[in-house]
């Protein structure tokens, strides 16, 4: 029997969702459950705008619990986790986790940025 690991990578970040991992540039870093939770979601969906209420679904069904989060909380989790991911960097965090305004969020291409 062989174990199968579900790996995103994305613009130098890598996730691996069975082992609890996520890397920034071969650096790894620590996520609290419920920003790892938010981040697979965006990294399973890359450059697809997610609302907040997408977004706390997703936590309910993932965290098997209801979700208490306040709507806006939402905003807080991905000011955090930006902050986790690129402590050194703050503008390449909103960067990679975008906000679309009145939309939601969406994890960008950060090689297209660059271009433009």
């Amino acid at each position: 029997m062989s174990l199968t690991l579900t790996v995103y990578h994305h613009n130098g970040v890598c996730l691996i969702v069975e082992a609890g991992i996520v890397e920034v540039l071969g650096r790894r870093v620590k996520l609290t459950r419920t920003q790892f939770v938010i981040f697979h979601l965006l990294m399973s969906q890359p450059e697809t705008v997610l609302t907040r209420n997408q977004i706390m679904d997703w936590l309910e069904e993932k965290q098997k619990v209801e979700c208490l989060l306040m709507f806006r909380s939402i905003d807080t989790q991905i000011r955090r986790l930006r902050k986790r991911l690129f402590p050194r960097n703050p503008k390449l965090g909103k960067l990679f986790i975008g906000t679309v305004v009145k939309r939601g969020y969406r994890l960008n291409d950060l090689r297209q940025k660059r271009q433009s």
